[in-house]
């Protein structure tokens, strides 16, 4: 991959499976996405798919952590909340997955491991499947967007 191509992890294969705790807002386990990479990057985008909310018509809270450092040892970088309206008759939510695009992207410098964690609404364990994130490799090219022209007056 080139310098600043946007690329998916993992990208040939399944992606992990956090689970959240069985109490409402409770965090399950931090769970290993790598145990790095040998070259900076910028996370964007988070995504992850819901194969089962316990309860019809319920909207279910839920806050992902993606964390660097070594197992037991994990500090967050960055919280990304997100919910999700369960609305079907067998109470399975079984569609495409979900994506969420960070503001801005999130640095990990080379060699360090990434683990994700999750928490809900539910007093029941959730198992997210798929979460795989997408990240650009080395110098971030982000530029704010200011689509009033207002930065300048905020001397920004």
């Amino acid at each position: 991959m080139a310098l600043d191509d946007i690329n998916a992890f993992p990208a040939d294969a399944a992606g992990i499976t956090p689970t959240s705790a069985a109490s409402v807002w409770g965090f399950g386990l931090w769970t290993e996405l790598t145990t790095g990479f040998a070259f900076d990057i910028y996370i964007i985008s988070l995504s992850f798919q819901i194969t089962n909310i316990p309860a019809l018509d319920t909207t279910v809270e839920q806050l992902f952590e993606i964390g660097i450092g070594t197992a037991g040892a994990e500090i967050t970088e960055v919280q990304v909340p997100y919910n999700v309206r369960n609305d079907t008759q067998v109470g399975y939510y079984l569609t495409r997955p979900e994506h969420i695009f960070l503001p801005e992207p999130i640095e990990i410098t080379a060699g360090n491991r990434i683990a994700v964690k999750v928490a809900d609404s539910l007093a029941t364990a959730i198992t997210y499947n798929g979460v795989k994130i997408m990240y650009k490799e080395g110098a971030a090219s982000y530029t704010p967007v200011d689509p009033m022209g207002m930065m300048g007056i905020f001397g920004l």
